[in-house]
């Protein structure tokens, strides 16, 4: 692994906690399983643990290595589920206990029959009607996870249907409930990294949901 300019460096980073030298380092224990080193780089900087180059994070390889003891650390610590798809990452390796640690402690599953999966695609999928039968027929779903760890809500916000976002808070969604990698889903109206607002929403679909609201007085239109 080469390392990179400005991982050489013992200078603050612009858009990562820590400095260079210090986030090169949290690298390379991750990838050696180096614990103790771990540790003593996070009592110096516990922001370290938050810490990521071109969507490289310790976690990220930790998991790639299968180091489970740095990884549980890690996580224990405020590890977040910031780039890409670590369980999924753990799974194609065959890693696991280490996707069961990821799923445990991430409270998600891999498996795309998983209720947080079916709920997620049923919003993707635009079935108001669909999810609001799958929430009367288990209200805990209005917390289900992903394996990108969004819930209900960031799906709805992301896919921009007010209706949907209205029915998931009457039944209890948080407003202000963050994923794996912090974002609260006020942040995620444009889309995210992998769900893109300009090209994977309609055109027209905001505008169209808003002009309805307007219309009813504000309550949302049906399905």
């Amino acid at each position: 692994m080469i390392q990179p300019e400005a991982l050489r460096k013992d200078e603050p980073l612009f858009w990562s906690p820590g400095r260079g030298a210090d986030v090169w380092e949290m690298f390379c224990a991750a990838i050696r399983g180096d614990l103790e080193a771990i540790k003593r780089l996070l009592a110096k900087d516990p922001s370290l643990v938050r810490s990521h180059y071109e969507y490289r994070t310790p976690l990220s390889f930790a998991v790639r290595e299968n180091q489970l003891a740095v990884a549980s650390y890690l996580l224990e610590h405020g590890a977040t589920f910031a780039f890409g798809n670590y369980l999924e990452m753990a799974s194609d390796r065959g890693y696991g206990d280490m996707q069961t640690l990821l799923e445990n402690s991430l409270g998600i599953s891999g498996d795309s029959a998983s209720s947080g999966e079916v709920i997620a695609a049923a919003i993707r999928d635009r079935d108001a009607f669909r999810v609001r039968n799958l929430l009367e027929s288990d209200p805990t779903l209005v917390q289900a996870k992903d394996a990108r760890t969004n819930r209900p809500i960031h799906w709805a916000v992301m896919t921009r249907q007010l209706d949907v976002i209205d029915e998931l808070l009457t039944r209890g969604a948080d407003i202000d409930g963050k994923r794996g990698d912090g974002a609260l889903p006020i942040q995620l109206s444009n889309g995210d990294y992998h769900f893109r607002g300009w090209r994977d929403v309609p055109r027209n679909w905001s505008t169209r949901i808003i002009n309805n609201r307007a219309r009813h007085g504000g309550v949302p239109a049906g399905p």
